[in-house]
């Protein structure tokens, strides 16, 4: 018979094999009671999910008790890039928003990719969260969804943003939510300015430029006796800088010039209900092919401003070849107005010299 006793190839082999097994064992455990890995940021753990290969995405709000009990998620998770495990009981009350029908999975995906690599920052909620299953695992990602109730949906995390998100959540998860494009009414408008993409004072106007420099430079606001004293300079400072006008400093106050220096001034309402008229030709034309789901440009060029007495609207537009278009409308004509009245290549370059027509 063989002796028997310590066999040292026995006992190494035992030596290396035991931590091995009490680590699959323990890490075992662990998964089977913490099923979900949340994290605040998306961007690092993003290039994982897609080796992974993402099977669905849903959109989740947090339920109110957690909210309450777990200080928000900041002191666990102090970095965008730190992560906790959740179990399944920690997220079954969380009431579900929107999930992304599994027929588009790979579109919301490749989106998702665009708005990493050219995010909009915002400062991310802490009541919904995203959830993404793979193959491999369930993930949880801070996200909030602004969706409805908007004229430009937006998905957005700590670290990334995207519109093109909010227009597909709209489109394919609320299908029957209804968007409205609009423009004031042709009655109502008393004055179109044409804008560069860059901060700049209006390269034309049309209609009636006393008013408009009267709306906004002069808006009718004071500040309450009882409030905060300054807050009607801020938002006057505000507003004039949102329309192109430079700000200068004299004495400790912001001071500015109150003339919008157009380069080109088409006075007179005949060129303004040109250009309304052709939005409006546009607008029936696209409602007659899809419904609208408010979005963004991939890349605008120019801007529109629709003024009225009591407000202003704002449209992005591209400029392209032979026509301009936004997120919804698409017009040859409005073009061929540009061209003829030498706005294109001035809104192209962005430049500003004051004359009038």
């Amino acid at each position: 018979m063989p002796k028997t006793g310590n066999c040292p190839r026995f006992s190494m082999k035992l030596e290396l094999y035991v931590p091995i097994m009490l680590l699959v064992l323990f890490s075992g455990v662990s998964h089977s009671s913490q099923k979900w890995r949340e994290s605040r940021g998306l961007v690092a753990l993003w290039p994982q999910l897609q080796r992974e290969k993402i099977e669905s995405i849903t959109f989740c709000c947090v339920d109110a008790n957690e909210l309450a009990t777990r200080c928000n998620g900041y002191e666990e998770l102090p970095k965008e890039s730190s992560f906790r495990w959740r179990s399944d009981a920690d997220i079954k009350t969380w009431p579900v928003k929107y999930s992304v029908p599994k027929a588009n999975l790979p579109e919301c995906v490749q989106i998702i990719d665009k708005g990493i690599d050219n995010p909009i920052l915002c400062q991310c909620g802490i009541d919904e969260r995203m959830l993404v299953v793979t193959p491999k695992g369930k993930y949880i990602v801070w996200a909030q969804t602004e969706i409805k109730d908007t004229n430009r949906p937006i998905v957005y995390g700590e670290d990334w943003g995207s519109y093109e998100l909010g227009r597909f959540l709209a489109k394919y998860c609320v299908p029957d939510y209804e968007y409205k494009y609009s423009i004031p009414p042709k009655k109502d408008v008393i004055a179109i300015m044409l804008y560069p993409k860059e901060f700049s004072p209006p390269l034309a106007l049309f209609g009636d430029k006393k008013l408009a420099e009267k709306l906004i430079f002069d808006p009718n606001v004071k500040d309450n006796p009882k409030g905060l004293i300054g807050l009607a300079d801020l938002y006057k400072h505000g507003r004039v800088r949102t329309f192109g006008i430079e700000t200068r400093k004299e004495k400790g106050k912001y001071v500015w010039d109150k003339e919008l220096k157009t380069k080109k001034t088409f006075e007179g309402r005949q060129w303004l209900e040109k250009i309304m008229d052709a939005f409006e030709i546009a607008i029936k034309e696209a409602e007659e092919k899809e419904k609208y789901y408010p979005g963004s440009p991939i890349s605008f060029n120019a801007r529109v401003v629709f003024m009225t007495r009591d407000s202003e609207c704002w449209k992005e537009i591209v400029i392209s070849k032979s026509t301009i278009y936004d997120d919804y409308i698409k017009s040859e004509q409005l073009k061929a107005y540009f061209d003829e009245l030498g706005l294109t290549k001035d809104l192209l370059n962005g430049t500003s010299n004051s004359s009038k027509q």
